[in-house]
């Protein structure tokens, strides 16, 4: 095949990833975050099923080390990967129906335990993989903008999707109706992920120009080899603590809005909309500056900003609800602003500091180290807000909750700045 008409696959290739990432984050949309810790909350789960709900996904990322050994032994890229994925959005059918099954509370906590396990553990095994192969398709130079177009595409459908479940899921639960709207929030979600499912198949599969045979000598060296990576380490260090940082009080921003505040799925949604639009607004200018002046630098800008995000929840106060709206809302654009950022430069980071040759296995590494600090600190921070809930009212609980996250933020900021990139300015 001539140069030219690789090209034009890898164009095709790219295109359709694109609605696949749209399609898959208006499933996740759906299926998690606001979403998931109402249904939580509808429930009546404590803490501990929030923590356990939430950080399971994260925790499931240590599979992708031995995902991207058995990957690498694969001589196409696509085959490999379609199986988990194709499971992963499979694990999410039972949520359409567990609404209006007759169970206890637990039981049906337990079954999305169970489901949310086994979807993190068939998604992370095959995602190294496709990094990888995102990688092959996009020039290192381009990277940077088509990322950030990337993110985007993925943040606008999954803000349009998300507005629409918030509407029908108020409208059903002001009209004593919730389980049904969960049903028909979790069914759109699974409509969502069909879609991307079926982008992903039409994508033409790349070979690998150099499988490598899986052994076992082998495998431990390439799980070993980031780790000794003085630089490479050093970025894990700030990987791991900055995802802590993420999780620790992940799903309990949204329980606050849910539980203190009295904020309506609506209100969640439109607050979602100002980090669209930070996120729409400057995704494209921090691809353009990772690209010219590398991606370390504008990581660490970001670091500096989403140190301070969490200060916006600190200033509001149960009986103002607009004053809380306005304040989330605009606090949410710079938010947004300055996570799309991350998005863009953390991932392209990793890339840029591994070595070519055993690059799946340094991203594997990379999520594994943020998926063991992102899925124990939900725990931790689980059984920590329970403790803070009996020697503080319920907001300050939180709030010191969030303070907490700050303070993980400031220190992973001190270690990113000790990271070399080659030829960042």
């Amino acid at each position: 095949m001539s140069t030219n008409a690789n090209r034009l696959v890898n164009l095709r290739n790219l295109q359709r990833a694109n609605w696949d990432v749209a399609f898959a984050m208006a499933f996740t949309s759906l299926v998690t975050g606001s979403f998931l810790i109402g249904y939580i909350k509808h429930l009546n789960g404590s803490d501990v099923w929030i923590g356990i709900l939430t950080g399971l996904p994260s925790f499931m990322g240590i599979a992708q080390v031995p995902g991207a050994i058995w990957g690498r032994s694969k001589p196409f890229y696509k085959k490999f990967i379609f199986p988990g994925g194709l499971l992963w959005r499979l694990m999410y059918v039972p949520f359409i129906f567990l609404p209006l099954l007759n169970l206890t509370s637990d039981t049906k906590l337990t079954i999305l335990a169970f489901c949310i396990g086994i979807a993190g553990v068939a998604q992370q095994i095959v995602s190294p993989i496709f990094n990888d192969w995102l990688a092959e398709l996009v020039p290192a130079s381009s990277r940077g903008w088509y990322f950030s177009r990337r993110h985007l595409i993925s943040t606008a459908c999954g803000l349009t999707v998300g507005l629409i479940g918030g509407g029908v899921l108020d409208w059903l639960t002001k009209s004593g109706q919730a389980p049904t709207g969960f049903v028909i929030v979790f069914g759109l979600g699974l409509v969502c992920a069909s879609l991307s499912q079926f982008f992903f198949s039409t994508m033409k599969d790349s070979v690998r120009e150099d499988p490598v045979p899986v052994n076992f000598k082998e495998s431990l060296r390439q799980m070993v080899a980031p780790v000794k990576d003085n630089n490479f380490r050093r970025l894990l260090l700030f990987a791991g603590i900055f995802m802590a940082s993420q999780t620790f009080a992940g799903g309990f921003f949204t329980a606050y809005a849910l539980e203190a505040l009295n904020l309506s799925y609506t209100g969640l949604q439109v607050i979602a909309v100002g980090f669209a639009l930070g996120s729409i607004a400057f995704v494209r200018l921090w691809g353009y500056l990772a690209d010219r002046y590398g991606n370390k630098p504008v990581l660490v800008m970001m670091t500096a900003g989403v140190v301070i995000t969490p200060t916006m929840w600190l200033v509001c106060q149960p009986d103002r609800p607009v004053f809380n709206l306005l304040v989330l809302f605009f606090g949410h654009i710079f938010t947004g602003a300055m996570w799309a950022g991350v998005t863009v430069t953390q991932l392209n980071l990793y890339m840029a500091t591994a070595k070519p040759e055993d690059r799946p296995n340094y991203l594997a590494m990379a999520v594994t180290v943020t998926a063991v600090f992102g899925g124990v600190a939900p725990l931790v921070g689980s059984a920590v807000m329970t403790a803070l809930r009996e020697t503080n009212s319920v907001i300050w609980a939180y709030k010191w909750l969030f303070i907490i996250v700050i303070a993980f933020r400031v220190i992973s900021l001190a270690l990113l700045v000790n990271v070399r990139e080659e030829g960042a300015t």
